[in-house]
């Protein structure tokens, strides 16, 4: 039987929407003698395409390319379902194979399949573009480019090493290779054991920093893993909770204690003394921070010499050497942090005359006598000053820093300290033209004097208006001024205050005004500093306070 009536039955059904009939007849009519006819092959791709098999309709497509390569008919529908596949690339293909095809003559075919090109155009225009938003372009990067952004990030958090390695595969590869990235190494409570070894393993044992975490300890982790470490390397350790110096004696490698540039320990909440000292000679420890820790002065002394920052906090020294004999043996400090909250405080020699040629930071709190001697110490180039919890009058040491010069000065905090004569304090002040932010809190009898000499009384200009003359303004680069818990603390001088620094454009204003706890700032007058100030603050009350007073 010839396959020109099943044909014909075939087209009948697909103009009268009965796709699964006309594919059933086009089906025997190829199977009747007419597998060479690229018509029917192009009309059941039709079928199929209407039906909404596309891939169908692409291998019959292919069937009438193959069976008639000089027609359009296949290169038109190939260009129609490659678009809607999303493969406009293969779709312009297809439709400028079409056009090459259709006669001269055929003016509407020819304006059909220009339509269709336009259209493929658009759709590959933004094929392109997603493609290009899509792309990960960090993957182009080199590895020694992308090694030291990694490294700038992991050097403020360490933690971000698990995230890099989550971003992309490209990502992970080159993160799981580079042994740099792995440098630093935090023991925390999660499986400590486990992770040591992994960052061991992936640093190829170069491990730069090692902070331990008192949480590693609740999982009854003890140094496991370490061993691996090539201690040489370190240069950075931070632990807490537990006796590094006894580790260190118990694996004969105390000697890469001289390798180190930071040390920072803290003992609190170990239930024993370590049984070893923590310092060797020749150590080269630039940053040192020690915490509740049992030392000797006399042994840090004679061992550390190059100190360009130290913090002490609640360190205990049964000797009678005084701590002074740090100090001396350290003259590069830039940074001192000395904070004794203990019963026994750190003795110190009072004849000694310390030189602090270089420090830029000096704080102290909780000193029961060591303070006053630090103070008047030659600290030429010091910027902040903190001093909190001195129970000896600051009057000795506010005269020491105004008389050796203390011109480079921004920032002054004294809390709950105490000042015999306001004046030795104003005198102090007047000496710092750079100060910027001054903080005198929970402080008595001194906050008044203090208001008086920031906000003179306007004087009379030859106009008859009243003028404050910035030049004479006491600390012209202020900007931030904090006088919480001052009792005496009253309304009008801090309208002055604010008011002299506004008074021209040129003056420099402040920006941060903290009184809370002061009870004689009248409440009427709290809107016009918060419109003037623009951080102002004023708690009368704390929760805890307003509900007791209830």
């Amino acid at each position: 039987m010839s396959w020109r009536p099943f044909f014909s039955q075939g087209v009948a059904n697909f103009k009268a929407n009965r796709y699964e009939a006309a594919l059933q007849c086009f089906t025997k009519a190829l199977n009747n003698g007419g597998e060479n006819q690229y018509i029917i092959y192009d009309s059941r791709a039709a079928v199929y395409e209407r039906l909404g098999n596309l891939k169908d309709a692409l291998k019959d497509t292919k069937k009438t390319i193959g069976a008639a390569p000089e027609r359009w008919q296949g290169y038109a529908r190939a260009a129609r379902l490659f678009l809607k596949v999303q493969k406009p690339d293969s779709s312009m293909k297809m439709v400028d194979m079409a056009l090459i095809r259709v006669s001269p003559g055929d003016e509407k075919k020819r304006l059909e399949l220009a339509s269709l090109k336009e259209t493929v155009g658009l759709a590959l225009e933004a094929d392109v573009g997603q493609r290009r938003s899509a792309q990960n372009h960090s993957a182009m990067l080199p590895v020694e480019i992308f090694g030291e952004m990694a490294n700038f990030l992991l050097s403020s958090d360490p933690s971000a090493l698990i995230t890099l390695l989550h971003v992309s595969r490209s990502w992970r590869n080159i993160v799981w290779s580079t042994s740099t990235l792995w440098h630093t190494l935090v023991v925390t409570r999660y499986r400590p054991g486990e992770k040591v070894k992994l960052w061991v393993e992936r640093s190829k044992g170069r491990i730069r920093e090692l902070r331990v975490l008192r949480s590693a300890f609740e999982s009854h982790w003890g140094g496991h893993h370490l061993d691996g470490i090539n201690w040489e390397a370190l240069r950075i350790c931070k632990v807490q909770g537990w006796h590094f110096s006894d580790y260190l004696h118990e694996n004969s490698i105390t000697h890469i204690l001289a390798n180190l540039d930071t040390l920072e320990v803290d003992h609190i909440g170990v239930d024993r003394s370590p049984q070893h000292l923590l310092f060797t000679k020749d150590m080269k420890v630039q940053h040192l921070t020690l915490r509740h820790v049992l030392v000797s002065w006399q042994s840090l002394s004679a061992c550390i010499r190059d100190l360009k920052s130290l913090t002490l906090r609640n360190v205990h020294d049964r000797s009678n050497t005084p701590i002074t004999c740090v100090l001396e043996a350290n003259p590069l400090l830039e940074t001192l942090v000395l904070d004794f909250s203990c019963s026994m405080s750190p003795r110190h020699n009072r004849e000694v005359t310390l030189d602090f040629s270089y420090l830029t930071r000096l704080e102290l709190a909780n000193n029961m006598g060591h303070a006053e001697c630090i103070l008047q110490a030659k600290m030429p180039q010091l910027q902040v000053l903190s001093l909190q919890g001195l129970r000896t009058p600051l009057d000795g040491g506010l005269q020491s820093l105004t008389r050796h010069g203390s011109v480079h000065l921004t920032d002054v905090i004294l809390r709950r300290c105490s000042v015999a004569n306001s004046n030795h304090l104003i005198s102090f002040l007047e000496s710092l033209p750079l100060l910027e932010n001054l903080e005198l809190s929970y402080t008595t009898n001194v906050a008044h004097d203090l208001l008086q000499a920031l906000a003179p009384e306007p004087s009379l200009h030859n106009s008859g208006s009243a003028t404050t003359d910035q030049n004479t303004l006491m600390c012209p680069s202020l900007t931030h001024l904090n006088l919480s818990h001052c009792p005496e603390v009253k309304t009008g001088p801090l309208v002055r205050l604010v008011k002299s620094r506004q008074a021209q454009p040129q003056m420099t204003r402040i920006m941060s005004l903290t009184v809370d706890g002061c009870d004689h700032v009248e409440a009427d007058w709290i809107k016009w500093f918060r419109e003037k100030v623009p951080n102002f603050s004023c708690v009368y009350l704390t929760l805890k306070a307003a509900k007791y007073r209830r």
